[in-house]
């Protein structure tokens, strides 16, 4: 498995060389939106290591996830005024003290490590997610592209890294496997009930997406 800083650094790289292309060719040139799709690259890139239940894995990613669900809300509270600071300052405080506390204990219980979180399904799952979002939160159909397929190419740079690191390379011989081989890009887990939940909830979002 790669290190924590391996995702970090090369979520980084990648996010530079994605939204330096975008601009090179004109289809995001807003500094702001190349700056988020940058961030949400990064945190998509360490995002599989939700499952790992302690430690900085754990704590960096998802405080970075909560404090992620908190910008939106406030992006979308900025965006259509309610006249009332007491909900700008509340909701956005709120939905990241629900997301740490309620989502993170009950996620912590519910998932193992090298779980569903590493899987190509989830990695879907996520960059369907971040449309859906950003479409809601009224980007328009191309600019929540952007945004989704800088979710799921971050995601898929820490599935990809982790495979790489399952190939034992330091004997000599390329072809002597780890016994995490093949745990990080998967399509099914050991767990019948989370395969079954994992596939409904991408093809729910599927639906919400395409209609």
């Amino acid at each position: 498995m790669a290190l924590f800083r391996e995702h970090i650094s090369l979520g980084a790289v990648i996010g530079i060389v994605g939204v330096v292309l975008l601009y090179f060719y004109a289809l995001v040139v807003d500094p702001l939106m190349l700056v988020l799709l940058f961030i949400v690259t990064c945190i998509a890139s360490f995002l599989p290591d939700l499952d790992s239940d302690s430690g900085t894995p754990f704590y960096f990613v998802y405080g970075a996830f909560s404090l992620a669900c908190g910008g939106a809300v406030l992006y979308y509270l900025l965006a259509h005024p309610q006249g009332n600071m007491y909900l700008l300052i509340g909701a956005p405080i709120a939905v990241i003290l629900f997301v740490w506390f309620i989502i993170g204990t009950l996620f912590k219980h519910i998932t193992h490590h090298r779980g569903m979180m590493h899987s190509i399904p989830t990695m879907l799952i996520a960059g369907l997610a971040v449309f859906i979002a950003a479409r809601y939160l009224e980007q328009g159909d191309h600019l929540s592209l952007m945004f989704a397929l800088a979710a799921t190419v971050g995601f898929a740079s820490h599935l990809i890294l982790d495979e790489i690191h399952s190939e034992n390379l330091m004997d000599g011989n390329p072809f002597h496997h780890k016994h995490s081989l093949g745990t990080a890009v998967k399509l099914f887990s050991n767990s019948v009930i989370t395969n079954l939940f994992t596939y409904l909830v991408l093809a729910a979002l599927l639906y919400v997406a395409v209609f």
